[in-house]
Parts: C-alpha cells; structure tokens; sequence
C-alpha cells in the first residue's frame, strides 16, 4: 500500500511493477492522481482506494 502523494515526484524504492500497488491519500484525490502516475509509468494492477482514508475511518467509526 503507497500513500498518495509519496509516488507523483518519483516512484518509491521497492515496488514491484509487476505486483498489485494499492493507493490511498485522505480523501481520493491525490490517490487518483498517483493510480494514473503508476500507470503510466508501466505499474498493472492498480488498486485505487477512491474514498479516502476519511471516508473509510467515518464508516468504520459508525459501525460502532
């Protein structure tokens, strides 16, 4: 799993292109900003967490 903002300058040591990468940030944003970076420089699968780090934690805080 990469936080978000950590893959748009450069690509972090020890990822595997050739493995899934999850990516997440607060909200969604910067993650689908990175999933495209990824992409584009040749990394398949992958996994955007598109709500967010927020949303999951409200979720997660509601169930009880």
């Amino acid at each position: 799993m990469v936080y978000a903002p950590d893959v748009v300058d450069q690509t972090p040591d020890g990822l595997d292109p050739n493995r899934p990468v999850w990516i997440y940030c607060g909200t969604g944003y910067r993650a689908s900003i990175a999933a495209s970076t990824l992409e584009a420089r040749g990394y398949e699968p992958v996994v955007l967490a598109d709500a967010g780090v927020t949303e999951l934690l409200q979720t997660l805080s509601n169930k009880g």
